[in-house]
C-alpha cells in the first residue's frame, strides 16, 4: 500500500487533502474558542476587581470610621474606647486587602507604612488634631484612587458596564464627602480657622460636584432615579443641603452644632454607601451570570473543535505521513550533499514533481562524485585526469579546471623555486663560508707568524677580525637554517615527542652539565609533524633557556597541554624573563635584546621557532615578567 501510494502523482495526493477548506473551519473554530476564553478570562478579571472594589470600600470605611475617633480623641481625649475598637475592624480589613497579588508593598505608597506611627502619636497625645485629620484624609485619599475599573473591553460587560461605571464615581463622592464632612467637622468643634479651613476644602467641594454631574451623565436611568430617590431621605438631604450652602455662602452655619452634624453627616453618607454597595452587589451578580454563560459555551465550542479534529486527522493523517516521509528522505540526501557527503538516495519516487526532484539530486550527487574524484586526482598531482564541465555555467566543474591549471603552473614555478633555493642553500653553505673561513685561519697563521713583531693593539685587530669572521659564519649558517624551514622534504609522520626529547637532551647534554641545569621533561604526546622540525625547535627554546639563565641555576620545564583539537606545548625556565613590551619583537628575525656583549647569538633562533611553528599552522608566543622566568608555548594541531 504504501510503495503503491508513494508512486501516485503529486496531483492525486493533494486531491486527497481536499479538506483544506474543513481545517480551515477547524481553525476559525479554534480561534472562536481562544476568544471565548479570552471572554472568560476577562469576566473572570471583572469578578476580582469586583471582590477588590468592595473590600476597598470597606478598608476606606473603616479608615474613615478610625479618623473620626482619632480626631476626637486627639482634640479633647473622648472617644477613647470606641478608638480602640475600631483599630482591630480596621486592621483585619487591612490583612484582607493585602491578600491581593496587584497589591503588593502597596502600604509604601499609600501612606499606611506610617500608621503605626500616627496611632503611637495619638495615644501619646503629642499629635495635633489638625495633623491627625490630614494624615487619614490624605491616605483614604490615595486609597481610593486604587478603586480602578477593569482594564479590557466593555462590549462584554455592556448590560452592567454603566453600573461598573456609577458606582467607582459614587465611591469618588463618598470620598470627597466624607473629606468635606471630617472639616466641617473640625471646624465646628474647634470653632478656629474657620475661613482657612473653608479656603483649603473649596477645592474638593468643587470636585465632588463635578464627580455628582458626572454620575447623573453616565449613570443609567434606573440608577440616576434610585439616587434621586436616595437625595429624598432626611439624613443625605440635610447633608447635602448644609455642605451646599457652606461653600455657597462661603460661611458655616452657626446654629449647627459638631455633634448634630456627626448624626446628620454620619447618616447622609451611609445612606450614600448603601446605593454604592448596592450597585456593586448588582455588577457583581450580573457579572457572574454572565461568566457562567461564557464558560458553558466555551465547553460547547471545545467540544466541537475536538471532533473536528479528530474527523479531520482520520481523513489526512495517512496523506501527511507518506508526503513526510519521502520529502524528510529528500531532505537528508539535500543535507549531505550540502556537506559534501554522498546524497545516497534509493527510494524509488513517483513521476511528479517531488519525482523529479529526486532525480535531480541524484544527478548533483553523481556529478558532485565525479568531480571530488578528479579533485582529489588532481591534489596527489595526476595533471592527466580528465575533467568535463557539466556547462558553461558550470561553476564548479569550471573552477576544477581552472585549478588544475594553475596548479599545473604553480607546480612547475615551485619545482624551480625549489632547485634555485637548493643552489643557493649550497653557495651560502659552500661558497660563502669558505672565504670566511680562509680568513679566519690566515688570520691565526699572522698572530701565529708574527707573535713577537706585533703589538698589543695588532693582536686586539686580529682577534677582533678572527671573531667577526666567525660569527659572520654562524650567522650565514643560521640564515641558511631559516630558508630551509618549509622546503625539508620530510613529510609530516606520527612523531613521538618523548623520543624527540631524548634526542635534544642528548645533543645538549654537555650545554646542561656546563651550567648545572635541571632539566623536568614531562609524558611528552605523539603527534603528526614534522620530526626534524620538532627537534630544532625544542633545540632553540631549551638552548634559550640554558644561555639566558641569569645568577641562578637553570630549572627546565617540557611539557604539554591537550586540548579540544590540539597540543600546547611549552617549554618553561627561570631565567633572568622578558619585558611584556618587547613580546612581538623577538620572534622578529634579527632582533636582539641584549647586546653580543652580554648574550651570543644572532638573533634569529625565536624566528626560527615561528616559522617551524607556522608551519605546522600553528603558533607560538610567550608569557613572562622581567626577572621572573619565562614559558614559551606553541601549538600543534592534532589533525
Amino acid at each position: 500500500m504504501g510503495s503503491v501510494f508513494k508512486r501516485f502523482p503529486l496531483p492525486v495526493k493533494l486531491m486527497l487533502i481536499g479538506i483544506i477548506p474543513l481545517i480551515f473551519f477547524v481553525y476559525l473554530a479554534i480561534e472562536l474558542f481562544n476568544e471565548r476564553s479570552q471572554k472568560v478570562k476577562l469576566l473572570g478579571n471583572y469578578i476580582h476587581r469586583m471582590h477588590f472594589s468592595a473590600d476597598l470600600s470597606m478598608l476606606i470605611t473603616r479608615f474613615q470610621q478610625e479618623r473620626k475617633y482619632s480626631f476626637d480623641y486627639a482634640l479633647n481625649k473622648s472617644m477613647r474606647e470606641q478608638l480602640l475598637q475600631q483599630r482591630p475592624l480596621t486592621d483585619s480589613a487591612l490583612q484582607k486587602m493585602s491578600g491581593y497579588d496587584e497589591l503588593s508593598d502597596f502600604k509604601s505608597y499609600t501612606f499606611l507604612d506610617n500608621l503605626s506611627n500616627v496611632r503611637t502619636g495619638i495615644d501619646s497625645g503629642f499629635m495635633q488634631p489638625g495633623t491627625v485629620m490630614d494624615y487619614y484624609s490624605t491616605m483614604i485619599f490615595r486609597l481610593n484612587t486604587m478603586n480602578t475599573l477593569p482594564t479590557g473591553s466593555y462590549v462584554y460587560m455592556r448590560p452592567v458596564y454603566k453600573d461598573m461605571v456609577s458606582q467607582k464615581i459614587l465611591s469618588e463622592m463618598l470620598t470627597y464627602m466624607g473629606i468635606l464632612s471630617a472639616n466641617i467637622y473640625n471646624a465646628l468643634y474647634t470653632r478656629k480657622y474657620m475661613m482657612e479651613i473653608l479656603v483649603g476644602t473649596a477645592g474638593t467641594y468643587r470636585v465632588y460636584k463635578s464627580y455628582e454631574k458626572e454620575f447623573l451623565l453616565k449613570a443609567s436611568p434606573e440608577t440616576a432615579g434610585l439616587y434621586n430617590a436616595q437625595k429624598s431621605d432626611p439624613s443625605l438631604t440635610a447633608t447635602s443641603t448644609y455642605i451646599d450652602s457652606v461653600f455657597t455662602k462661603f460661611s458655616f452655619d452657626s446654629t449647627m452644632t459638631h455633634a448634630e452634624w456627626e448624626k446628620i453627616s454620619t447618616t447622609g453618607i451611609a445612606v450614600l454607601r448603601g446605593l454604592q454597595q448596592k450597585l456593586l452587589k448588582n455588577v457583581e451578580l450580573q457579572t457572574g451570570i454572565i461568566y457562567d454563560e461564557e464558560k458553558a459555551a466555551g465547553k460547547r465550542t471545545l467540544i466541537f473543535i475536538l471532533f473536528s479534529l479528530v474527523f479531520v486527522t482520520a481523513i489526512v493523517l495517512y496523506t501527511i505521513y507518506t508526503i513526510t516521509k519521502t520529502l524528510k528522505e529528500l531532505k537528508e540526501a539535500a543535507q549531505r550533499i550540502s556537506i559534501g557527503a554522498p546524497g545516497q538516495l534509493k527510494t524509488v519516487m513517483s513521476k511528479d514533481v517531488i519525482g523529479s526532484l529526486a532525480q535531480s539530486i541524484s544527478a548533483i550527487d553523481k556529478n558532485n562524485k565525479q568531480l571530488a574524484d578528479a579533485a582529489h586526482a588532481i591534489g596527489k598531482g595526476d595533471f592527466d585526469v580528465q575533467v568535463q564541465p557539466r556547462s558553461a555555467g558550470d561553476i564548479l566543474g569550471n573552477a576544477i579546471v581552472d585549478m588544475k591549471s594553475n596548479l599545473q603552473k604553480s607546480t612547475s614555478e615551485l619545482t624551480a623555486s625549489n632547485t634555485e633555493l637548493e643552489r643557493f642553500a649550497y653557495v651560502a653553505s659552500h661558497d660563502l663560508q669558505e672565504p670566511l673561513r680562509m680568513v679566519s685561519s690566515f688570520l691565526n697563521l699572522l698572530e701565529e707568524e708574527y707573535v713577537k713583531d706585533l703589538d698589543k693593539t695588532a693582536k686586539e685587530y686580529i682577534s677582533y677580525a678572527v671573531d667577526g669572521a666567525t660569527r659572520m659564519k654562524t650567522l650565514v649558517n643560521d640564515l641558511l637554517q631559516y630558508s630551509r624551514i618549509g622546503t625539508n622534504k620530510e613529510e609530516f609522520t606520527a612523531t613521538d615527542l618523548n623520543e624527540t626529547m631524548e634526542y635534544v637532551i642528548r645533543v645538549l647534554g654537555e650545554d646542561i652539565k656546563k651550567n648545572r641545569a635541571k632539566v623536568t621533561v614531562k609524558p611528552m604526546p605523539v603527534i603528526r609533524a614534522n620530526k626534524t622540525l620538532m627537534g630544532q625547535l625544542f633545540m632553540n627554546l631549551i638552548g634559550n633557556a640554558l644561555k639566558y639563565h641569569g645568577d641562578k641555576q637553570p630549572e627546565i620545564e617540557i611539557g604539554s597541554v591537550e586540548e579540544r583539537d590540539k597540543y600546547i606545548l611549552y617549554v618553561k625556565d627561570n631565567g633572568i624573563g622578558i619585558d611584556p613590551k618587547f613580546f612581538d619583537k623577538i620572534f622578529i628575525i634579527f632582533q636582539r635584546l641584549h647586546s653580543k656583549a652580554e648574550y651570543s647569538g644572532t638573533g634569529i633562533g625565536l624566528a626560527i621557532c615561528k616559522k617551524i611553528a607556522e608551519v605546522h599552522k600553528g603558533k607560538i608566543w610567550v608569557e613572562s615578567e622581567k626577572g621572573s622566568g619565562s614559558t614559551f608555548y606553541f601549538s600543534i594541531l592534532k589533525k
